[in-house]
Order: C-alpha cells, then structure tokens, then sequence
C-alpha cells in the first residue's frame, strides 16, 4: 500500500495477494492469536475512499519475535492483501499442527 499526493490511497500492483485457502486461514488465525501490546482508537478505512467509518481498530500484536498492527488482519480479510513478505513468510512458515 502506498499513498500518492492528490490521489490518495493505493495498492501496489505487485502487492502481494493470497486467496481464500488454508495458507490465509493460518495467516488470519495467527494474527489473530498475538498477544496485545497496545490498543488505542480506530482509524478510517483508507483504501474505501466513500467510507467514512472508522473501521480500522489501532491495536499491536506480538508473537514474541514480530508485532504488528491490526491492519495485517483487516486487509488481510477484506482485500487478500498479505502482511509484508518476510513476516508472511515466517507465519506461513511457523508450524500450525491443524495443517
């Protein structure tokens, strides 16, 4: 994602993607599973430029070797947007003994 002067909110063409599937449920479940560090309000949702809600919670997770925001888990259910690729890789990559 990214942000251009005057345009606004975007999503780069070579951002990665993934498909409903047990690699995104395991991503979703392990977000969705960090310890929370911090919480605070909620952000509007920037890439739905006809929304005005603030639908983005600011909450930070930690696994114990990354944290991250609660924006992995919200673009990763609403767009398929994966979290950057080496965090991804490491979730994808951390065994799920359901898989």
């Amino acid at each position: 994602m990214g942000w251009r002067r005057r345009r606004g909110p975007y999503i780069a063409n070579n951002h990665p993607k993934i498909s409903p599937g047990p690699d995104r449920d395991w991503l979703l479940t392990y977000l969705r599973a960090g310890q929370v560090v911090a919480v605070s309000g909620r952000v509007r949702e920037v890439l739905d430029l006809d929304s005005s809600a603030w639908a983005v919670p600011i909450v930070v997770y930690t696994g114990g070797t990354w944290m991250w925001n609660h924006d992995c888990i919200y673009f990763l259910e609403r767009y398929g947007l994966t979290p950057t690729t080496v965090f991804g890789d490491h979730v994808i990559g951390t065994p799920d003994p359901a898989r």
